[in-house]
């Protein structure tokens, strides 16, 4: 274990990090884990103290005693057991709604294993946490990415409908890119059986034909829906309401309602391509739960405006919002789902008279 002399350092670096100095806490971290190592400590109490730290909530100090760690290993000829341990602590740190998480150090982690053993050390457990931890991370087209490559290897996985559901999402409405966006839409529309995310499809296929201006494809598309729920409107209940107010909206030669159009319009349309939610950022807590579950959702924006004068933001929600019907000068809200799948939650913030940014984000109901 550590010198007793090492202590002091720790203590020291402990009251900086209390009083919020995180950077001076960190050098000061690095001081203690380098006395650590001259102590010559075994590789077991060094793991072991990172684990002591990690449970205590000390991740700075965690994570600088695990990459001296893993320094020491990969110098070692136990690769099967550096690869193990890296394993772990990707694992430990990745992206949970309870618990210690670091989502940037588990990616940091997850890509010196790709770096040091390829692709092959990532069986589909590994992939889809990677791509999840991304996805949590905002990091939505590298969440994609795995995503995509993970439905290419192993095609009979588990996850494979949500993951090519979050695949086809993340290329429209995030990276604006519909035609090749649709085809995974298209594919799960197309499944035999019912299943939230046949459903999900449908209902976004028929509204991107909707918003093109393609109403007699938009009304197949919803018409599918309807047929294929009709035995268990229970089960999607929210998905037929929103299939009924589009089909309702085609008949009156009404425009898409104004909230979700104007979120549209910001995902697809050229002209807000610098929209890109660098000044809105969602998060949800959980982010997975179960049907009736409480989970707020949360916008946090850049203050718009400067000097003394503030301007007041409105918000656009749209997307499947559940229980809650949020007013346009709700930043945050609680809701609750009564049927599984994968919700999108999206809104648009404006400055007025001027749209400020948009934001969107995934909530898993299983």
């Amino acid at each position: 274990m550590a010198a007793a002399d090492s202590l002091p350092l720790k203590e020291v670096a402990d009251q900086l990090a209390s009083c919020g100095e995180k950077q001076p806490a960190k050098k000061v971290y690095g001081f203690y884990v380098q006395k650590l190592l001259s102590s010559k400590v075994t590789d077991e109490d060094l793991i072991a103290s990172a684990e002591n730290f990690y449970k205590e909530g000390n991740l700075d100090l965690a994570e600088s005693i695990y990459d001296a760690y893993l320094e020491r290993m990969s110098k070692s000829k136990k690769q099967k057991k550096l690869l193990s341990d890296l394993i772990g602590i990707a694992r430990q740190f990745s992206f949970k709604d309870q618990g210690q998480r670091d989502p940037a150090y588990a990616e940091r982690i997850f890509q010196e294993i790709d770096k040091k053993f390829g692709k092959e050390a990532f069986d589909e457990e590994l992939m889809y946490l990677r791509a999840f931890n991304l996805e949590k991370m905002h990091n939505f087209k590298e969440a994609k990415d795995i995503y995509v490559e993970l439905a290419a290897r192993f095609p009979k996985n588990k996850y494979i409908d949500k993951v090519n559901f979050k695949s086809g999402i993340i290329y429209i409405y995030v990276l604006r890119d519909a035609s090749s966006g649709k085809p995974y839409l298209e594919a799960l529309a197309k499944k035999e059986g019912v299943s939230p995310y046949t459903v999900s499809s449908l209902y976004q296929l028929g509204l991107l034909s909707q918003w093109e201006g393609n109403l007699g494809h938009a009304e197949d598309y919803y018409d599918r829906l309807i047929e294929l729920t009709s035995e268990k409107k229970d089960n999607f209940g929210s998905a037929v309401f929103a299939t009924q107010e589009r089909l309702k909206e085609i008949g009156a030669s009404s425009p898409i309602e104004y909230n979700l159009k104007t979120f549209l319009d910001t995902c697809l349309k050229n002209e807000y391509a610098s929209l890109n939610a660098e000044k809105a950022l969602l998060s949800c807590s959980p982010y997975t739960a179960a049907p009736s579950d409480s989970i707020s959702v949360t916008l946090a924006s850049q203050a718009a405006g400067g000097g003394c004068m503030q301007i007041e933001l409105q918000y656009l929600w749209s997307g499947e919002l559940g229980s809650a019907q949020p007013s346009i000068k709700d930043p945050a809200f609680n809701t609750k789902y009564s049927s599984g799948g994968t919700k999108i939650i999206g809104v648009v913030v404006v400055a007025p008279p001027e749209i400020f940014d948009r934001a969107i984000d995934f909530v898993d109901i299983d």
